[in-house]
């Protein structure tokens, strides 16, 4: 049984090391597009830019949580297995916590985005998912 066990617990720590990895390289693209106002665009342009990208990022959001799942999933399982069994915990722990901070930081810049340029209204602002 406890190989089983641990032979899920592997495939799972493989699915959730390649969604992790897509995730931020994901946020990392966006975070560049959010971080890169042009500046020969009016006004206007921009808001409609940072508001295309406040979709694109809400719409991305289910997307993030399955990875997040995953990963609290493994966690859960993890608890069932012996001590010595457990050495990638931290490394899930820690993965899920740099994912999450990325996803914050992304938020914060296109929000402050969005209210440099007065569309604090305009449109839902990016909300928390982790």
């Amino acid at each position: 049984m406890l190989n089983i066990v641990c032979r899920v617990t592997v495939d799972g720590v493989v699915q959730f090391t390649h969604g992790i990895e897509e995730e931020k390289a994901w946020i990392s693209e966006h975070l560049a597009r959010a971080h890169s106002p042009r500046p020969m665009l009016d006004v206007t342009m921009q808001l409609a830019n940072i508001i295309s990208l406040s979709n694109v990022i809400n719409s991305h959001k289910p997307l993030l949580q399955r990875v997040v799942d995953v990963g609290q999933n493994l966690l859960q399982r993890c608890h069932s297995l012996p001590q010595n069994q457990r050495s990638w915990q931290a490394n899930i722990e820690a993965e899920l916590e740099q994912l999450d901070a990325m996803w914050r930081k992304l938020e914060m810049v296109v929000r402050e985005q969005m209210e440099r340029l007065g569309a604090s209204n305009a449109t839902d602002p990016v909300r928390q998912v982790i």
